[in-house]
């Protein structure tokens, strides 16, 4: 996890040690709030394919509310974590292969 830019590194570190905060949030991801925002997403996508886009929404049309919450509110159900967390699952490719064609995975 990274937190903040690198100039105050240092700064950063203390509070991680002193709050645990890698801990927290490594625990938050872990539990059932991140697999629940996998679902979410997961699920939006397949009603937006199913409905042949009358309902649901694409992975990166989810992104971009959930980055518009964020911004708003970051604190607001964690919105922050959310779309920190869902960024980076965009990044490894976790929707890169639909959730109706298993077969297209490797």
């Amino acid at each position: 996890m990274q937190f903040g830019p690198a100039t105050i590194a240092e700064e950063i570190d203390t509070w991680k040690d002193i709050y645990g905060i890698e801990e927290r949030y490594r625990g938050k991801l872990l539990s059932g709030d991140g697999q629940a925002w996998l679902i979410e997403i997961l699920d939006e996508w397949r009603w937006h394919d199913e409905s042949a886009g009358a309902e649901g929404r694409t992975p990166e049309a989810y992104l971009r509310n959930v980055s518009r919450h964020a911004q708003k509110s970051p604190f607001a159900n964690v919105n922050f974590l959310k779309k920190s967390f869902l960024d980076a699952c965009q990044q490894i490719g976790v929707f890169d292969i639909s959730p109706n064609n298993p077969q297209e995975c490797p």
